[in-house]
């Protein structure tokens, strides 16, 4: 068993290699990579391999008392995503964007060092400095030295982050369009609600809560991500705030901060006004925007009459109409389940109100309510508790009076079934087919996969901060998670590996880096990587990380 060299790249690599006998002659069979080393380090293991003569059929004698394992680090799932962080330059661009700030810091590392954390094993900022970054390979691989750092030193990170937040948002967005294929022909905007334990920072306040938590305060995140699904930026708003008045300033950033002169701009219902459509077309942008039915069917019912034949079948349960109204073009899409969904739905609220109406009329045959006008008071007053006024017409005879009859009003069901398992889009995009509309808006679906995400694996919420500012950079800290995670997934889809992120990363939980020390008086340390499985290997190729980035970290010390 001796060393040999492998010269490579201009570079010298170093293994522990042996002489075997195969059929086809002898070989060389390598033992260990060692990687790198000085002088001083290749004769001293030269020389303690010379206490261990390589006999025939006899391997490197080691007692098993001297082997220890003296160190285990956390190494495979904070790799895969500073694999990705490295890919996009995430500690250079952080630092370029933040060069000159009066801090002692390394901005760069830390703040990458959060967003590996929130895709792995997310904790609060003060026990990644102290509890989850000292666990992991991390500080070797970032060369970050945790002996400098204090608690506080990710929160002055955070802060120093969010002064450059727009400068780095911008540099993140050349990198996706220059490397990963971005584009901003259509972006999708939507916005969801986060909300605090405690009071929350001056920003929160009570709102409609997409979490079901209207007893906790909340802010909203405005959220714009690519047609690929990649975030371009993440904005903070009141938690009373409505959509419909973010749509401007959206626009607004996205033209002046990232210089995007012309979009599809596609938005959900609570997105559209006269005024807000007005707004972007302001902006040179087309846009693509969901209705809330009630406003549209007075003008949609005659047409969906008249071209009810029409329906163009474009995929398994979807259907479109393409109609121009009032020189306005919308396109009316079927979802043919959903249709049934909602016929069944209908039908089950109106027994809802039959019976409603039934205990009212018992009332009234029993004789204990007599008076007309009681009568008619009640059954109102209930059906107008469960939204079903106007479903139902009725005829009481005067006081006393002896029963009720009722009906269902025909013409309200079936104005309501005209609409069944329908929603409208109206857009002013006129070089689309009314498929590529129906299609490229079901793709706005995908934010609310973001949302989930950020609030599921990133445990982005609740959030416990009680400034502005540190709620702005959380946000933002947990957006580029989801970027990380969004590259790691749509990488192993390309390569036909079909896994998400969080999954992938749980896959290699068990792959540590571990400090071994051998020999007399342990003499050698060796520092080594658990070696990987079937399915790890199919990652890293997924991935298209190499192995030899993987075991970066190996290497041999001999000190006696």
């Amino acid at each position: 068993m001796y060393l040999k060299a492998n010269h490579k790249g201009g570079h010298v690599y170093w293994n522990v290699v042996e002489s075997i006998t195969t059929p086809k002659g002898p070989r060389q069979k390598i033992v260990m990579h060692l990687g790198k080393l000085d002088d001083d380090q290749v004769a001293a293991i030269r020389l303690w391999l010379k206490a261990y003569p390589n006999k025939k059929d006899s391997p490197l004698l080691i007692k098993p008392s001297s082997v220890h394992v003296r160190t285990t680090f956390l190494h495979g799932g904070p790799f895969l995503p500073w694999s990705v962080a490295e890919e996009l330059g995430l500690v250079d661009l952080i630092n370029g964007v933040t060069e000159g700030s009066r801090s002692d810091l390394d901005v760069g590392k830390l703040i990458t060092a959060a967003v590996i954390n929130r895709c792995v094993d997310p904790v609060s900022k003060s026990h990644l400095v102290e509890k989850w970054l000292p666990k992991t390979s991390l500080p070797l691989l970032m060369d970050l030295d945790l002996q400098e750092l204090h608690n506080n030193a990710v929160y002055r990170a955070m802060d120093i982050l969010l002064e450059h937040k727009t400068e780095l948002e911008l540099a993140l967005w050349n990198v996706l369009k220059r490397r990963f294929g971005a584009s901003p022909n259509a972006l999708f905007y939507d916005i969801t609600s986060s909300y605090f334990e405690g009071d929350g920072p001056p920003l929160a306040s009570r709102g409609y809560s997409r979490d079901k938590r209207p007893d906790r305060p909340q802010v909203n995140i405005g959220l714009v991500i690519t047609e690929e699904g990649y975030p371009i930026t993440s904005q903070l708003f009141p938690g009373h705030v409505p959509d419909k008045t973010t749509v401007e300033g959206t626009c607004k950033r996205l033209r002046d901060d990232f210089a995007i002169e012309s979009c599809v701009f596609v938005g959900d219902r609570g997105m559209i006004t006269d005024d807000n459509l007005e707004v972007i077309n302001s902006y040179r942008y087309n846009y693509i925007i969901c209705h809330r039915e009630a406003h549209v069917r007075e003008r949609l019912a005659p047409v969906l009459r008249l071209h009810e034949d029409e329906w163009e079948v474009v995929d398994e349960g979807l259907s479109v109409l393409d109609v121009e109204v009032e020189d306005q073009r919308f396109v009316l899409c079927l979802n043919t389940q959903k249709a049934v969904d909602d016929r069944a739905a209908r039908e089950a609220f109106l027994e809802i109100g039959k019976t409603l109406i039934e205990e009212v009329r018992d009332m009234a045959v029993r004789g204990t309510v007599k008076d007309h006008d009681k009568l008619l008071k009640k059954v109102v007053k209930r059906l107008v508790k469960k939204n079903l006024d106007g479903y139902y017409d009725f005829k009481i005879p005067p006081s006393p009076a002896r029963d009720i009859e009722y009906w269902v009003i025909k013409k309200k069901v079936e104005n309501d079934a005209l609409f069944d398992g329908k929603w409208v889009l109206q857009t002013d995009v006129q070089d689309r087919s009314a498929e590529d509309i129906a299609k490229m808006y079901k793709r706005l679906s995908a934010i609310e996969d973001v949302f989930k995400t950020l609030k599921g694996e990133l445990e982005m919420r609740p959030m416990y901060h009680r400034l502005d500012e540190r709620v702005f950079a959380h946000v933002f800290i947990c957006q580029m998670a989801y970027l990380v995670m969004e590259i790691m997934e749509r990488r192993a889809q390309k390569n036909r590996l079909d896994m998400t992120a969080p999954a992938m990363v749980r896959a290699f939980s068990n792959v540590t880096f571990n400090e071994v020390t051998m020999g007399p008086d342990e003499g050698a340390h060796v520092w080594r990587v658990t070696e990987l499985d079937e399915e790890q290997r199919k990652i890293m190729l997924a991935l298209e990380i190499m192995k030899k980035n993987l075991k970066s970290l190996e290497r041999v010390e001999i000190t006696g």
